[in-house]
């Protein structure tokens, strides 16, 4: 299953609608891990980054060293107080992050947000361990991280075909497949861990993305993962639009029956914003959209599609909370420590719109 590059906007990912492929670093020929990267390697041009919301936001919050930090005591502006906690660590949420900046075509390079880009994926490249990992959590919560920063620089990879970062994305994804658990998903730590769906999710698009851009070869992932769901029919029943992904992902098409049961049981979990019951999980919408937009009869562009359409409605209803102008928090999305996470994945399922 190859990846086609098309525009959608100026450019796109599996992450940003499965159908095509970014990417991002590594290290170049003769230049270890270790090594300086100069800056003239990373940004042809010193263009100001003047942004329209919610990048913008995302933009004013990035930290000095290129990370995104979820800890509210990191932004002394208070954007990110109030009560709860942050799911995802500092590699994570930078990797969430620099995929909604990726999803609408800016690399290190090009684009109004290039030094956004280009520092945040040196951060990352700075901070990925010998083995290939980018998460720095012991543990619970580190698959996760880890699926998130790798996919990040994955898909940078994939969309500039850089050699900065063909290594660095490469010992990602192997790193990743030795997370995988005995039953080929993935769980929130480890191989001992419990598979979990959202996590799988993640892996299989970081997976796929290293498969399409040759970065990993003669890989049984897609199969085992396919086995997996396959032999658990209660998966259908908890996030629908995260096991049709999985299907797409993993090789099915639309005349495969397993799609054809996805679509029609996503279509019954439509996310909604505003309307009776809770606010629907972002994640789920995010990815469900994927699925939902990579499986349509009119790929790469969806209109008319039957079930596009009202999977489409929904993802409208999406309202930019009302915040003033003058307030830090104009523009983002959620509350308290997951603001940043929240506003990066409600940019990529607005993104939507301009598919």
């Amino acid at each position: 299953m190859s990846v086609t590059h098309v525009s959608v906007g100026p450019a796109a990912g599996w992450a940003a609608a499965a159908v095509a492929t970014v990417a991002l670093i590594a290290c170049a020929p003769g230049r270890t891990a270790a090594d300086p990267v100069s800056d003239t390697e990373w940004i042809s041009s010193a263009e100001e980054s003047v942004t329209a919301p919610p990048r913008g936001w995302l933009e004013r919050h990035q930290s000095a060293d290129g990370s995104w930090d979820p800890d509210p005591a990191a932004h002394p502006c208070g954007c990110l107080d109030g009560d709860g906690a942050a799911t995802i660590g500092r590699a994570g949420a930078t990797g969430l992050a620099l995929l909604s900046f990726l999803d609408q075509g800016d690399t290190h390079r090009s684009g109004r947000h290039a030094s956004v880009v280009a520092r945040g994926l040196r951060w990352l490249q700075s901070t990925q361990s010998a083995e290939g990992c980018f998460s720095g959590l012991p543990g619970s919560g580190r698959a996760r991280e880890h699926a998130l920063a790798a996919l990040a620089m994955a898909e940078a990879y994939a969309g500039t075909r850089s050699p900065l970062f063909r290594d660095s994305a490469r010992r990602g994804v192997e790193f990743a497949l030795g997370l995988r658990g005995s039953e080929g998903a993935w769980g929130a730590g480890g191989p001992a861990d419990p598979p979990d769906l959202e996590i799988t999710a993640w892996m299989t698009l970081l997976i796929r993305s290293g498969v399409d851009g040759e970065l990993v070869a003669g890989l049984d992932a897609f199969d085992r993962v396919r086995a997996w769901i396959d032999g658990n029919a209660s998966l259908d029943g908890s996030r629908p639009g995260l096991v049709l992904l999985l299907h797409h992902l993993c090789g099915a098409g639309r005349g495969d029956p397993a799609v054809a049961r996805g679509r029609s049981l996503a279509m019954q979990a439509v996310p909604r914003w505003g309307g009776p019951g809770p606010e629907p999980d972002l994640a789920s919408a995010y990815l469900g959209s994927v699925a939902m937009f990579g499986t349509s009869a009119g790929r790469p562009f969806p209109s008319g599609d039957p079930a596009w359409e009202p999977w489409y409605a929904g993802l409208k209803t999406l309202r930019w909370p009302a915040i003033p102008p003058e307030d830090c928090a104009a523009q983002s999305y959620g509350r308290g420590p997951r603001r940043l996470t929240d506003t990066a994945l409600a940019t990529m399922i607005e993104a939507f719109g301009y598919r």
